[in-house]
């Protein structure tokens, strides 16, 4: 019987986590394709590139844990919301809401609209609740590094 990879399982995952968050096809199993080539690349030893692709990689699957708010920020639309964030400048918020209102939930009504995207940028003016996110983002990751047995600098790395 084949022995079936973490990295597969891990891969696969990642690919139902893009389609949960509404990213394009691959993201996270490319965004750590590249970072384990570039430490490989850079002349980094292979037990650390290693570790940075299973880090980016449990990155975008501890996206999956802020999908619930999400929903109901993005009156249902994950996908558009997260399209918009994709193509936004995420240091400048003018640009992030300017992508909201293009991207997201453009079925719905104008004011049911505004209303959410104005909660939207309320939220981004909060250092607190957007620091929460990004860690309940990397917590989510980091635990899932620990259950599967990886080396703990991937944890700490997504810590």
């Amino acid at each position: 019987m084949p022995r079936i990879e973490l990295s597969e399982v891990l891969g696969a995952l990642s690919g139902v986590a893009d389609l949960g968050v509404g990213a394009p096809a691959e993201t996270g199993i490319g965004a750590a394709l590249l970072a384990g080539r570039l430490g490989r690349r850079m002349g980094v030893p292979e037990a650390e590139w290693t570790n940075l692709f299973y880090a980016s990689l449990l990155r975008f699957i501890g996206c999956l844990v802020a999908v619930p708010e999400t929903i109901g920020l993005s009156l249902g639309d994950v996908h558009g919301y997260q399209r918009a964030l994709a193509l936004a400048d995420l240091g400048n918020q003018d640009d992030i809401l300017a992508r909201l209102d293009a991207e997201m939930a453009t079925d719905q009504p104008a004011a049911d609209r505004r209303a959410s995207i104005n909660t939207i940028g309320g939220l981004l003016d909060d250092v607190d609740v957007m620091g929460g996110v990004s860690r309940s983002h990397c917590d989510l990751a980091a635990q899932l590094a620990r259950d599967v047995d990886l080396p703990p600098a991937v944890p700490e790395a997504l810590g």
